[in-house]
């Protein structure tokens, strides 16, 4: 008998938003060495995420990516890869 196993990674919740000097630092909850993108769009009711260059890599049960800050809103989402 062969048994196939998938596995899926959900959308990590992100647990803090903070803004400090005009950076902006966003930490959700992680899997060690799981790699991560942050996308954000300028309106909800954009089609295409952006991705904010440079992914993530955890080392620890949270990771963090920072943005400036600037004009108008950011709507942001992370993103296992």
């Amino acid at each position: 008998m062969v048994r196939k196993f998938t596995t899926a990674l959900i959308a990590p919740p992100i647990t803090d938003v903070q803004v400090t000097n005009g950076v902006l630092t966003i930490t959700w909850r992680s899997i060690q060495s799981v790699a991560y993108r942050v996308q954000f769009k300028m309106s909800l009711t954009d089609e295409n995420w952006t991705d904010l260059a440079g992914d993530v890599t955890a080392n620890r049960s949270t990771a963090s990516k920072n943005d400036n800050v600037g004009p108008g809103a950011k709507f942001y989402r992370v993103k296992a890869l």
